[in-house]
């Protein structure tokens, strides 16, 4: 009886932590490999937060970290499709050459604080506002940036991505 008792208590407890998690949330060993080796390898100076999932009809994850940054990933391949770092640059090794290059050249006092990839675009925020869009090349894009695309949108938890 009393195993039945205490089994049933846990069990109890069990449920009620599952409800009590937030829609979305995902436990992190369930992120795919190649997320966990990004992470490790670009990500590691910060602990991870907390992992939700997001996207109806292009379902990918947003990795939240303690310092405030988000990183997003594909939910099949667990690729990096998007970071946002809440103080300081992104990882130079993460920028493709020609965009760094691009961005040195003609915003020499500024640094990519978003980059996004969306389709064959890849989406820079700087530091100063400004909005880049570039061609899956490393080329700029001589057109107005979607914004919708760079702006920081809210996620299901109301936190900034």
């Amino acid at each position: 009886m009393k195993k039945f008792i205490i089994t049933s208590f846990s069990f109890l407890v069990a449920i009620t932590l599952c409800a009590a998690m937030p829609d979305g949330r995902v436990a992190l060993d369930k992120l795919p490999k190649a997320t966990h080796a990004f992470i490790h390898e670009y990500m590691s100076s910060s602990p991870v937060k907390y992992a939700e999932e997001m996207g109806e009809h292009h379902p990918y994850y947003v990795v939240y970290f303690e310092n405030g940054d988000k990183a997003m990933f594909d939910k099949s391949s667990g690729k990096c499709t998007g970071l946002v770092m809440a103080q300081g640059a992104v990882p130079e090794q993460l920028i493709p050459k020609k965009v760094g290059d691009y961005v040195k050249a003609h915003y020499s006092s500024a640094w990519i604080v978003s980059m996004k990839h969306r389709g064959d675009k890849l989406y820079a925020s700087l530091n100063d506002g400004t909005k880049l869009c570039f061609d899956k090349d490393g080329n700029p894009v001589k057109r107005e940036c979607d914004t919708k695309c760079c702006d920081k949108s809210k996620s299901k938890h109301g936190d900034k991505m």
